[in-house]
């Protein structure tokens, strides 16, 4: 039996929803690996901020005392920025994660109408 142009082309239909499903994952583990290195930068930040705060306790003299709070502050401001930062990509990677699956449901839609297909023409050939 000779293959017909139209399924040729919902094969070709079928593996562009593949690839555009495998692009998105990509981008989505692109992303996942950001996150990650933004969360190692912010831990060592923290230990960075436990050693000033350990510091400042041996401290006495006001200048170098006002000098690391200021380092202190400024390294608090880092971490807040960077958690935003972390708290934005992962609700854009949660929405991401959303399409994925939006184009899962599609892709295993198609191979249902697919299968609906083929059963309606095999039993139309008997």
């Amino acid at each position: 039996m000779k293959d017909r142009p139209e399924a040729q082309h919902d094969n070709v239909e079928l593996t562009a929803a593949e690839q555009q499903v495998d692009h998105d994952m990509n981008l989505f583990l692109a992303e996942a690996e950001k996150v990650k290195t933004e969360m190692n930068s912010i831990k060592e930040i923290l230990t960075k901020l436990q050693e000033a705060n350990e510091e400042s306790k041996s401290l006495h003299k006001p200048e170098a005392l006002k000098e690391l709070r200021n380092r202190i502050n400024s390294e608090i401001v880092t971490v807040l920025k960077k958690a935003k930062r972390i708290r934005v990509q992962l609700e854009q990677m949660d929405r991401a994660d959303a399409s994925i699956r939006s184009c899962a449901l599609q892709a295993e839609d198609l191979m249902m109408e697919f299968q609906a297909l083929r059963q309606w023409m095999m039993a139309e050939y008997k």
